[in-house]
């Protein structure tokens, strides 16, 4: 199981610091939306820069201008690039050619996604990935991570992540699912010892 860590400070060194403390534990490194948003395509050049040999993902959650977009942040190194699933076909086709032209791919975001088993029916046909699963993060969310994850998974053969405010504790609720990776980011980056919590997590998930 992957284990993807989410750096989403809106200060740049800051992330790069803590990455620097804790990417050596992680399978993919990802460039936050916050982060995104206070420091554009700066942010991800950078990231590249300083993890030259780590998959790199943007969560970018594209909606609409998908060429352009995707053009941007491959060309500054990203490997995955979110797209929101609820968005129009042909911008998720036009993002997924234009991914792979650059030899990066798309990732389907399922934030707002309403009727996920049909989205995943649709997710490989339509050029994506992989898929990316939200358990709620508060209790007033209504998101069932179980029945989403079940209807997801009877409908693609795509690799499914599924992110949301997870921590060690929670790991326990998804590792039996047997997703293709999880998504960390606050449960690692704001420990009060990034790297001894990243190496703890690591661990729990190369087990399975």
């Amino acid at each position: 199981m992957k284990l993807q860590i989410k750096y989403n400070f809106t200060d740049l060194d800051k992330a790069l610091a803590i990455a620097h403390q804790t990417a050596m534990f992680a399978d993919i490194v990802e460039v936050g939306t916050l982060l995104l948003f206070k420091e554009g395509v700066t942010a991800v050049k950078e990231f590249k820069k300083n993890f030259p040999d780590k998959p790199l993902y943007v969560d970018a959650k594209i909606a609409d201008r998908g060429t352009e977009a995707v053009e941007l942040f491959t060309q500054a190194g990203a490997s995955f690039i979110s797209v929101l699933s609820n968005t129009y076909y042909h911008i998720i086709r036009d993002a997924a050619q234009t991914a792979k032209s650059h030899h990066a791919q798309i990732v389907l975001d399922f934030i707002s996604t309403e009727m996920p088993g049909q989205a995943a029916a649709q997710a490989r046909n339509l050029g994506a990935s992989a898929i990316l699963l939200h358990r709620a993060r508060t209790p007033d969310q209504s998101i069932d991570l179980e029945q989403d994850w079940a209807s997801v998974r009877d409908n693609t053969d795509l690799p499914i992540f599924i992110k949301g405010k997870i921590d060690a504790e929670v790991l326990r609720d998804i590792v039996p699912l047997n997703p293709h990776g999880v998504v960390i980011g606050s449960a690692i980056t704001y420990a009060s010892n990034p790297a001894e919590q990243a190496e703890r997590i690591s661990k729990l998930l190369k087990q399975r």
